[in-house]
């Protein structure tokens, strides 16, 4: 059975993650979206001493909101130094399952099935329902991809492959194109907006962009664009 790729929004999610190590910390960073962000977390968020057995003592943080609250810089976060509980998986739509001892996270991933609930295991990826994809963000892009849990290594390269191939050369087309999204759409039918916006990404506006050349934006959106939004595009093409 092949995996099923899958975006989800969390902030509308009860997140569990059981396990503060290394990597449990790597994912509570990754599921926060910021290492700079988690580094900043009061003192009281502390993790659990790395010499600690994890079948005994387990981090059990709560994360909620987190793409909303992460804009404000604000997380809602709840850390608890103690063992596991089953009532710990009340409520909850995702688990992950981050523990340095097998037994605790296979245990873990039996009750998530019991439950039916969403559950990741970090050292057993059969054991859980889902995998996390290898993957990076460059501004509002995410890139994300699997082998389907034969080969994370590979994945991992594949990622880096793609990362350095990509650059940050969509991102100002990207920021450019939410900005002319609205305008078109009051100007222009669906099936128009389809073909522009092809058009747009199709074309040398994105190199344009990367390289700063104004002028040559310019000129491209005024060739593509229709004549009613000429007058926006010193708006549409924002700080240069």
């Amino acid at each position: 059975m092949e995996y099923y790729p899958l975006f989800l929004r969390l902030e509308r999610l009860r997140v569990l993650l059981v396990g503060a190590g290394s990597v449990g910390r790597r994912k509570a960073a990754d599921l926060i979206g910021s290492e700079k962000a988690l580094a900043g977390l009061p003192e009281d968020f502390l993790w659990l001493d790395p010499e600690v057995s994890y079948a005994e003592l387990t981090a059990l943080p709560e994360f909620s909101r987190l793409r909303e609250m992460g804009k404000q810089g604000e997380f809602h976060l709840v850390f608890a130094q103690r063992c596991f509980s089953p009532e710990d998986l009340d409520g909850r739509d995702l688990v992950f399952a981050a523990t340095g001892s097998r037994d605790c996270n296979a245990a873990l991933a039996r009750l998530c099935a019991e439950r039916r609930i969403l559950c990741n295991v970090i050292d057993a990826p059969d054991d859980g329902s889902f995998i996390v994809p290898a993957h990076f963000r460059q501004d509002s892009i995410t890139v994300a991809l699997s082998t389907g849990g034969k080969s994370p290594a590979l994945a991992r390269r594949l990622r880096q492959d793609l990362q350095a191939w990509l650059g940050g050369k969509y991102g100002p087309l990207l920021a450019l194109l939410a900005r002319l999204r609205p305008l078109v759409l009051e100007q222009t039918c669906s099936g128009s907006n389809c073909e522009l916006f092809r058009s747009l990404v199709n074309s040398d506006l994105a190199d344009a962009l990367q390289d700063g050349n104004e002028a040559e934006a310019g000129r491209i959106l005024r060739e593509l664009l229709p004549t009613a939004l000429h007058p926006h595009i010193s708006e549409i093409l924002g700080k240069f």
